[in-house]
């Protein structure tokens, strides 16, 4: 689902000829159990994913990946 939106505002930031580069936040646990498996990974590559990876208990940014 995530994904999706994730397409649906990539494509409105395209229409609309915005300069902004569009990031998905995901918790760590998200991460670590869907993107670093092997599906996950084609996603990241298919969709041409940006993620910020972030850990909950101590709301902070943990990783960039462009």
């Amino acid at each position: 689902e995530a994904i999706g939106k994730y397409r649906n505002y990539r494509l409105a930031i395209k229409l609309n000829k915005n300069p902004r580069t569009l990031f998905l936040a995901v918790s760590e646990d998200i991460y670590n159990e869907f993107f670093l498996e092997p599906f996950g990974q084609a996603s990241i590559k298919e969709e041409g994913l940006k993620l910020i990876v972030f850990n909950v208990a101590q709301k902070s940014i943990v990783q960039w990946i462009n």
